[in-house]
C-alpha cells in the first residue's frame, strides 16, 4: 500500500534552558507526496539543514494511509 501523504519532521538542537535541559526547535513539511522516496527526502533535509544555524538532531518521515 502506498502512502497517501507523508510529512517530513526535522528537530534541531538550539541550546539549553536555565535548568541545563536541551532546547529544541521543530520544523514540519506537510503534504509530502507519498511517492517520494526516502533518498529524495534525505537530499531535501540535507539541503535545508545546510541553510540553518542549528544542529539537526533527527529527521523523521511520517506516512499517512487511508484505511477505508
Amino acid at each position: 500500500m502506498e502512502a497517501q501523504n507523508s510529512r517530513l519532521a526535522l528537530r534541531f538542537i538550539v541550546g539549553t534552558d536555565e535548568f541545563g535541559e536541551i532546547s529544541y526547535l521543530s520544523k514540519s513539511f506537510q503534504l509530502v507526496k507519498g511517492s517520494a522516496n526516502d533518498e529524495e527526502l534525505v537530499q531535501f533535509a540535507q539541503a535545508y539543514v545546510s541553510l540553518q544555524q542549528y544542529q539537526l538532531e533527527v529527521a523523521n518521515r511520517i506516512n499517512q494511509y487511508g484505511i477505508i
